[in-house]
């Protein structure tokens, strides 16, 4: 598998990651959660691509596909799945008044 290819995949599991810290106490507004997104993201895509044996400044493409990659399934796995079934506060231990 590529380095994007797995950036993408431990990028479906970043919302809990999140989410959990926000439960520790870590809170903040949208724009600070985006930078958490981010610099979670670069982590994970300099990460793989390094494993991967891509991690280049010679070649940037692979290592910013990398980041790409887990920004995007973070985003969309939040987006699609997270906030439509409120796993949000399901790992608070909110629950929802009707």
């Amino acid at each position: 598998m590529t380095a994007e290819v797995w950036s993408g995949i431990i990028g479906l599991i970043l919302p809990f990651v999140s989410e959990y810290l926000q439960k520790a106490g870590v809170k903040g507004n949208r724009l600070f959660n985006f930078v958490i997104a981010a610099i979670v993201s670069i982590v994970v895509g300099g990460v793989a691509s390094f494993l991967k044996g891509n991690f280049s400044f010679s070649d940037p493409g692979v290592l910013l596909g990398s980041i790409g990659a887990a920004f995007v399934a973070a985003q969309t796995a939040y987006n699609v799945y997270f906030k439509p079934l409120n796993l949000d506060l399901k790992i608070q231990g909110v629950t929802k008044g009707k």
